[in-house]
């Protein structure tokens, strides 16, 4: 196995010093061209599917139905997500009626050495919270904590609080990624704000996916959805919607709170986004709503297009409204780069001279510049 090293020909210039201190290990996305990917490589071949289905098992690092191909695993500096399924590929296209579905547990990167078209729906979404067991998230998604016989946390590092199981705390609250999940309020209408799933991560540190909502008293919590990292040497292009999202909690004695929403990671030497990156957070008719995730898009300098007000959002259904801080619970943290741009929720932001809609809460990261350079 290997970790996650900068991608060929690149390199990150920090502009704050904070970006050196403390646990901040900074790699760049993986590299479709590095040698040790070579051997798959050259069994996968090309990948251009139009018609069927595709299955992708992350565990097993198969892909079956209508084309068959295996991946390999890498290992990278995450404690929640340790390996990523890594499927790369001599070129790639899934377009047309092609369906696609990915299985967990561990976070999925599709590379390829020319270019990565996409052309179909993609959803790593978690599962909704059902009657009995915890659901299931995404690839590498937290699962939504169990509501009997025992309330329980939802999984992953931002996992939202179980229930105390006294006789008026008996809801679960949102998990977080991207941005806080929502607090879990009793029967009394008093809300426990540092119940509220936490953020974490950075996808360009690490492919790390979301986590799950905590439990209710016979609710369970909502899972998180998943991770996806799409990149290419050459051109990617999304023309279709990539989609992230949480799970909703149950209602039954309490209420499970909602999953967060999962990871985007999208880089080329060309990017067009003409679909939608969609990372929301679990829906919630209360506060304990879903905590949105993370988007990232890297390129080189000046190589970005985006279709007429591109969808890059957070926003859950019910507002992912809090308490506290109003809408935070939807927020996220979106990255354009080469220059990091944080996205304040409800407002149209230009980038290329196209409008990006931003939708969800106000995003929980300062304004970070970087930028990207070429290197021999």
């Amino acid at each position: 196995m290997f970790f996650r090293t900068p991608a060929h020909g690149y390199v990150f210039l920090f502009c704050l010093a904070w970006s050196f201190s403390g646990n901040h290990t900074f790699a760049e996305p993986l590299d479709p061209d590095e040698p040790s990917f070579d051997a798959t490589v050259m069994a996968n071949g090309a990948l251009s599917v139009s018609s069927g289905t595709i299955n992708i098992g992350t565990d097993a690092l198969t892909i079956s139905g209508a084309i068959t191909a295996t991946g390999t695993l890498r290992a990278q500096n995450s404690t929640f997500n340790p390996t990523i399924a890594v499927f790369p590929f001599a070129d790639l296209f899934i377009g047309g009626t092609a369906e696609v579905n990915v299985t967990r547990s561990r976070p999925l990167a599709l590379l390829s050495r020319s270019h990565a078209i996409i052309e179909v729906f993609i959803d790593i979404s978690g599962q909704d919270a059902g009657p009995n067991a915890s659901p299931n998230g995404g690839p590498g998604g937290g699962s939504g904590g169990d509501g009997s016989p025992v309330a329980a946390d939802g999984e992953g590092p931002g996992g939202g609080k179980g229930a105390s199981n006294n006789s008026t705390d008996v809801n679960g609250s949102g998990g977080g990624f991207g941005g806080l999940g929502g607090e879990a309020c009793d029967m009394n209408g008093d809300c426990d704000f540092d119940s509220r799933g936490v953020p974490y991560g950075e996808l360009i540190t690490a492919l790390e996916a979301g986590s799950g909502g905590g439990g209710g008293i016979d609710a369970s919590g909502g899972a998180a959805g998943g991770a996806l990292e799409l990149g290419a040497v050459g051109t990617v292009i999304v023309s279709e919607t990539l989609r992230a999202n949480g799970g909703t909690g149950r209602v039954a004695i309490g209420v499970g709170g909602a999953g967060s929403g999962g990871g985007l990671l999208v880089h080329g030497g060309n990017v067009s986004i003409t679909g939608g990156l969609i990372a929301s957070g679990g829906d919630q008719p209360f506060f304990d709503t879903g905590g949105g995730g993370r988007i990232t898009v890297l390129g080189h300098p000046s190589t970005f297009t985006f279709g007429d007000a591109v969808d890059i959002s957070f926003a859950a259904a019910f507002g992912g409204s809090s308490l506290e801080s109003g809408p935070a619970a939807a927020g996220g943290v979106i990255t354009i780069g080469p220059n990091l741009t944080v996205i304040p929720g409800g407002q149209n932001v230009t980038l290329d001279g196209t409008p990006i809609i931003a939708s969800g809460g106000p995003f929980l990261s300062s304004l970070k510049q970087r930028s990207r350079s070429s290197v021999a």
